[in-house]
């Protein structure tokens, strides 16, 4: 109220339209443009040609993650700005951002901006929930508006549970180093004289979840599934803290549902959210309608349905027109997904025109002994010694950046892609392949130790740098009944 004191709405002649998949800057190099193709209305569609007309979804999901939007209004006044955008993925949950203006959060409740959950796009002003929002610009200057990741009404209730599910897990553990691994319901371990203090904080903790379920419905509006992981266990820990009766038989149950509270957390943290364009408009204009019509459908679909007789879907088209006189081929062997990804890949980062095609594995090489191959192929899976021994393919060695690009991986990832012919070498009349290596490896996996902080931290045993340091904290994780996985 503040904020708009004394400053007057901006009539509807100053509208702008700003599509969301082309942001002025982006806090992470992962946020780019995607594709919808389930709407006929999103902002460029096409029957046949796939069009990246949408941005966000999982890409921008993570909290501090931001993008940027650069306008300039021709007259002074209030706006709301209008999103059409999509949150399908939290059932019953409503996404957050925070915006600044030109760096500055305009006012407080800007910083917890709400966009909920359906399963269709919507166009809404920017609201808190509650209340929708205005913004004053002034005609002839130019705005920077950003949009960031932020957890809103969510992040203390969030941290609370975190907290929660600290305490279960060392109660947890606490448990399991009495009963081993494979408990017995009908023994007795006597747990009230043992650990009478995790008893105590078990039922306490109940009495916390059930205070943030609570918490949770009056923050979403409703009580769905969220509140009821949350309720299942404030309930099972509550059994097993006022009856030691029931910890044997329901440990398994407990560690179960603390997974899925943990998973329910990292969930929740996320934020996804998809847009298609913004509206800069006066407040009392007309919101666009945000799904396609019937009939748009209807057309939408006939139209795909008969150019779908027409269209190559070998072929990956670029982002901008290809000059077929100057341009690189390249054939990938691989999934359709795949190939998509190196297509927006190129589009980001090919100093040149790039044409790509999708083909079967299998036709590659006949193509290239009959001197009908691409310029460049991606091989996936195939074997390229086979080309290499044919001398059917260029050597990599000879580039100057092929130190660099090998530095990337270890010595032996290139090993099985380098040919020797020292023992049968080429002859004038037989020129065969040279040495050296032809192509360079796709991938390189590795073997990773994933730990348990919180049980080293309680043992007392350093982070294991080599297999010596595993092989001796076996004993100690062992008498704790607890070995490595």
């Amino acid at each position: 109220e503040e904020y708009v004191a004394g400053k007057s709405e901006a009539d509807g002649a100053g509208k702008i339209h700003i599509n969301a998949e082309t942001p002025s800057a982006t806090s992470d190099y992962t946020i780019y443009p995607i594709y919808d193709r389930k709407s006929p209305i999103s902002e460029p569609q096409h029957a046949s040609k796939i069009r990246l007309n949408t941005i966000g979804s999982e890409k921008w999901v993570t909290a501090g993650q931001w993008v940027e939007y650069t306008i300039d209004v021709e007259k002074t006044g209030l706006y709301s700005l209008v999103f059409r955008y999509k949150q399908n993925e939290l059932s019953g949950m409503y996404v957050s951002r925070k915006l600044y203006i030109n760096g500055e959060l305009p006012f407080a409740e800007a910083a917890n901006l709400e966009f909920n959950y359906d399963d269709e796009f919507q166009t809404k002003p920017l609201n808190d929930g509650t209340n929708e929002f205005q913004f004053y610009f002034e005609a002839g200057k130019e705005y920077t508006l950003r949009f960031e990741v932020v957890l809103g009404n969510m992040a203390e209730l969030i941290s609370r549970i975190e907290n929660s599910l600290v305490n279960l897990n060392q109660i947890y553990l606490k448990i399991k180093q009495i009963t081993g691994a494979t408990p017995d319901q009908y023994r007795d371990y006597n747990f009230i004289e043992l650990i009478p203090d995790e008893l105590n904080l078990l039922i306490s903790e109940s009495k916390n979840l059930y205070e943030f379920s609570a918490r949770l419905e009056e923050i979403t509006g409703e009580r769905g599934s969220n509140c009821a992981t949350l309720n299942e266990i404030a309930r099972i820990a509550d059994r097993m803290g006022r009856d030691e009766d029931e910890i044997a038989k329901n440990l398994t149950n407990f560690k179960s549902n603390i997974g899925t509270l943990g998973t329910w957390i990292m969930n929740t943290k996320l934020q996804p959210l998809t847009l298609d364009y913004l509206l800069i408009q006066a407040a009392d204009a007309e919101v666009p309608e945000a799904n396609a019509s019937f009939w748009q459908s209807l057309w939408f679909e006939i139209s795909s349905f008969f150019q779908s007789f027409f269209t190559d879907y070998n072929s990956l088209g670029a982002s901008e027109q290809i000059d077929e006189e100057n341009v690189v081929e390249v054939w990938i062997a691989t999934s359709r997904d795949e190939a998509q990804v190196m297509r927006e890949l190129v589009d980001k980062d090919c100093p040149v025109t790039v044409n790509l095609k999708l083909v079967a594995g299998g036709t590659l090489l006949p193509a290239t002994l009959a001197g009908n191959g691409p310029d460049v192929a991606y091989m996936g899976g195939s074997d390229p010694v086979n080309y290499a021994i044919r001398n059917a393919i260029q050597k990599l060695d000879g580039f100057d950046t092929f130190d660099e690009v090998c530095a990337r991986f270890s010595d032996q990832a290139i090993v099985p892609f380098t040919l020797d012919v020292t023992d049968n070498p080429a002859t004038e009349e037989d020129e065969g392949a040279a040495a050296g290596v032809y192509p360079i490896t796709e991938t390189q996996s590795f073997s990773m130790l994933f730990y348990r902080k919180d049980i080293l931290s309680q043992l007392e045993l350093d982070i294991p740098e080599t297999w010596e340091d595993v092989l001796a904290m076996i004993p100690v994780l062992q008498y704790n009944h607890m070995e490595v996985g």
